[in-house]
């Protein structure tokens, strides 16, 4: 019987947001805690800021690192994994320029996440990435010297900025379908709303608390569609 709930995640899950004077702050209840408190769980949240798939794996999955026994373990990421160094972009826009992490890297990754956790006892559960915002993405990018015109050469187009990160939550679901674990479709969630983008943070990759507060309710329904399972 599972009877703990983890997650593992980047600041998506650690409810970071933009404040009004353009900072990274975070906010009093995001999604974990606003999750916690409606459903009475504890949730040990390992969320880290700027945490990539490549070190979480070492940092939580390997060499017996943390215990997942009984154990529901949410794994989110992929944010930080398909970002680019965008003023090297910027600076040299006919170069040839590679993410954080590959992509195939990141699959592999997160597939060895998972694999982890069912061997141990855990039951892995994957979440997709919530879609970006590609225009305010670009000018957030382009705001600290970096060139919209430059970017843009190198990208072909604004929206390719979506398809890529697209790329790695198409990842997730391949890894999940793979592993027979569970996914947890966020990103279906939002896309089914008539403009996402109210949900989104001036940087175009935050969510902001109305963002947060709908991850939420995604997660409070997918809770009790699988209460048997988790044993809350």
């Amino acid at each position: 019987m599972l009877n703990r709930i983890m997650v593992f995640g980047d600041s998506l899950l650690r409810g970071v947001v933009l404040d009004s004077h353009r900072r990274y702050t975070r906010l009093p209840v995001c999604t974990a805690q606003e999750v916690q408190n409606t459903l009475n769980i504890e949730i040990e949240n390992y969320s880290v800021f700027g945490m990539t798939a490549a070190k979480a794996l070492r940092r939580y999955f390997s060499d017996g690192k943390q215990s997942f026994r009984d154990a529901a373990v949410l794994i989110e990421y992929g944010g930080n994994d398909c970002n680019f160094n965008w003023k090297e972009i910027s600076d040299a826009p006919l170069g040839e320029h590679r993410p954080v992490t590959e992509l195939p890297a990141f699959e592999n990754a997160l597939e060895k996440m998972v694999r982890t956790v069912q061997k141990e006892g855990g039951t892995p559960i994957l979440m997709t990435l919530p879609p970006l915002d590609s225009e305010r993405f670009l000018a957030w990018v382009s705001a600290d010297g970096a060139r919209r015109e430059n970017i843009l050469l190198w990208l072909g187009d604004v929206e390719h900025i979506y398809r890529w990160q697209e790329r790695y939550s198409n990842a997730v679901m391949r890894v999940a379908a793979r592993t027979r674990a569970s996914l947890a479709d966020v990103r279906d969630c939002f896309l089914a709303r008539a403009d996402y983008r109210d949900c989104v943070c001036e940087d175009g990759m935050h969510l902001n608390q109305k963002g947060n507060m709908l991850m939420a309710d995604f997660f409070i329904r997918y809770a009790n569609r699988h209460r048997l399972e988790l044993a809350v």
